[in-house]
């Protein structure tokens, strides 16, 4: 039996040294690429040229999800594949359902491996078909770590039956990295990418932790450097949001409203925006991980007579999440990290993931900047002929645009945006908010906005709840009356992720009559 085991330990050790061997120590590489995972695919010019100034070279696109009958996989939510990304390299990533990963231990290798490889060819044949020219193949599956050797076994059949296509790649659970049998998956494919994310669940609003975890990734890392296994850093530059009950228990995630929206529902009372630290608590400008906690609260039950009380709470990543993250993989990076992946993609509107801009500019270190370009036209009103109104009550009817200029959100709340529109003397008519979540009629007294009555107002407070880079608000009608203002002068203020900084800025006072047409 001694020379038995001796045996076992020189196998171990000649398969850690060509391990070690196919993948020489360099420097460690610098690739960024990010995950897609919604549905169709869709790139802009716009996006595309984006992400190659960050030096974005890879886009991981979810191109299908397999699900089981309790007997084979079947691929399901296949990707509408609307644009080709010219200039950037698409991986196809396939991922397994909760409900097959809970038969992945039940099901025959044999049987996974022949399904998902087939089908895996079909798809990859439809891409091609459609001009998409995938350079590589990447599994996104949960496999539980005691499981592992299945899905070393598992991975090694769906290579060799796919055949070339690029690289071979898996992403990974940090779990995995206190395993032994990491190596034995590792060596089936070219890379694999640990997700650095949701590590910790807090199961009360008291306990609640941030989506990062800087500790976790630096240990990872670590950890990864002394298996020597090849990979990439997975991080997270998205948020998510929980809704706990009435008396601070987590009930499930919360995938209803958005974090505006439930800003302007009057059912629901908003209670604070804060920024995190490492640990979930009000953080410092210094300790500071890059997320936003908002939280609001039912003050009215459902149809059901339910949810009093219950409080939603978002976590809304700033620019920091990925700056700070990025700054600890590049200084613990060995010679076998190949680069970072990011998850994810914003989604066309949302606001839940960090957008393109801010990605950007926390790659490549730029400032961080919300500004707004400020534009203004009246035109006479020709509806005030009708009715007993007289043709020169209400001449004018003035409308603002602002257009985000700049490359980070603002904070979601109440008090994100403020737009205060000043004019010379009374004679505000009716007002429509437009894209804005509320429009206020008052008076400035000593520089400070003191709401009134419109016959004796001088000015509109605009507010909005959040603004994205790149979102352009147009006000509605502001009706102004013949014998009223004359001339017009507009400031803002914004409230920056985290709450430590105000952006300003303001336009010429501007003659009415100048803007008319």
């Amino acid at each position: 039996m001694p020379a038995l085991r001796g045996l076992i330990l020189l196998v171990a050790i000649l398969a850690g040294a060509a391990l070690f061997l196919r993948h020489p120590k360099g420097e460690p590489g610098s690739e960024v690429g990010i995950w897609y995972w919604h549905s169709p695919f869709v790139v802009t010019d716009h996006e595309r040229d984006l992400l190659k100034s960050a030096g974005v070279s890879t886009v991981y696109v979810r191109a299908g999800t397999f699900t089981t009958d309790g007997k084979r996989l079947l691929l399901v939510l296949p990707q509408v594949w609307k644009s080709k990304a010219e200039g950037l390299r698409i991986v196809s990533v396939f991922n397994f359902d909760p409900g097959l990963l809970k038969h992945f231990g039940e099901l025959p290798v044999e049987v996974m491996a022949g399904d998902v490889s087939e089908r895996i060819v079909k798809s990859l044949a439809d891409e091609k078909s459609q001009g998409i020219e995938p350079d590589g193949v990447q599994l996104d599956i949960d496999c539980p770590t005691r499981l592992l050797p299945k899905y070393a076994d598992f991975l090694g059949r769906v290579r060799k039956a796919i055949g070339p296509v690029g690289t071979f790649s898996i992403t990974a659970l940090p779990t995995w990295l206190t395993s032994r049998d990491i190596a034995q998956v590792a060596r089936q494919v070219d890379f694999i990418v640990p997700q650095f994310y949701e590590g910790r669940a807090g199961r009360t609003l008291q306990d609640i932790k941030p989506i990062s975890d800087p500790a976790a990734l630096v240990a990872g890392i670590r950890r990864l450097n002394r298996l020597g296994v090849p990979y990439q850093v997975g991080l997270p530059a998205y948020g998510h949001a929980l809704l706990f009950d009435d008396q601070g228990r987590l009930v499930s995630m919360y995938r209803g409203l958005s974090s505006e929206d439930a800003l302007r529902l009057s059912a629901l009372r908003h209670v604070s925006t804060v920024p995190l630290d490492a640990d979930g608590h009000p953080a410092s400008e210094k300790s500071y991980v890059g997320e936003d906690l908002m939280t609001v609260e039912a003050v009215k039950p459902d149809l059901g007579g339910r949810g009093k009380g219950d409080r939603i709470v978002y976590f809304l990543p700033a620019p920091e999440m990925v700056s700070r993250q990025l700054a600890d993989a590049r200084a613990e990076a060995g010679s076998f990290c190949r680069g970072v992946v990011l998850y994810r993609f914003p989604e066309p509107g949302e606001t839940t993931a960090l957008p393109l801009e801010s990605i950007v500019a926390a790659i490549r270190l730029e400032p961080k900047t919300v500004d707004f370009g400020i534009e203004m036209r009246a035109r006479s009103v020709p509806y005030a002929l009708i009715g007993e109104r007289r043709a020169s009550s209400v001449p004018r009817e003035l409308h603002l645009k602002l257009t985000d200029v700049g490359n980070v959100a603002t904070e979601t709340a109440p008090d994100a945006l403020e737009a205060l529109v000043e004019f010379d003397r009374p004679g505000i008519g009716d007002v429509a908010p437009g894209d804005f979540d509320a429009v206020q009629p008052g008076t400035l007294e000593g520089g400070r906005f003191v709401p009134c009555g419109r016959a004796r107002a001088t000015a509109l407070l605009l507010r909005r709840f959040n603004v994205q880079p790149g979102q352009v608000l147009h006000s509605g009608g502001i009706e102004l009356m013949q014998d009223g203002p004359t001339a017009v002068h507009v400031q803002w203020t914004a409230q920056g992720m985290g709450g430590f900084h105000a952006y300003h800025g303001s336009s010429p006072t501007r003659k009415l009559a100048e803007l008319t047409r």
